[in-house]
C-alpha cells in the first residue's frame, strides 16, 4: 500500500504548487514542467497502487520461514 501513500503524497504537492503559481502571476513554463512531472509521477504510484491491489505478492508458506 505504499504505492497509494506516495500517490497522496505526489498529488497534495501537485495541488500545491498549481495553487501556488496561480496566486502569484500565473503558471510559467518552468511550473508547467514541474506540474507535468508531478502528474507523471501521480499516474506512476496510482498505477502501481491499481496493480498491487489486482495482484498482490503471494504470501510465503509456512514452510518457507522454517
Amino acid at each position: 500500500m505504499r504505492w497509494g501513500i506516495a500517490a497522496a503524497g505526489w498529488l497534495l504537492l501537485t495541488a500545491s504548487v498549481l495553487l501556488t503559481s496561480l496566486r502569484g502571476q500565473g503558471p510559467s513554463w518552468l511550473d508547467g514542467l514541474f506540474l507535468a512531472v508531478l502528474l507523471a509521477l501521480v499516474a506512476i504510484c496510482v498505477t502501481g497502487t491499481v496493480a498491487t491491489v489486482r495482484h498482490p505478492r503471494p504470501t510465503p508458506t509456512t514452510e518457507d520461514h522454517a
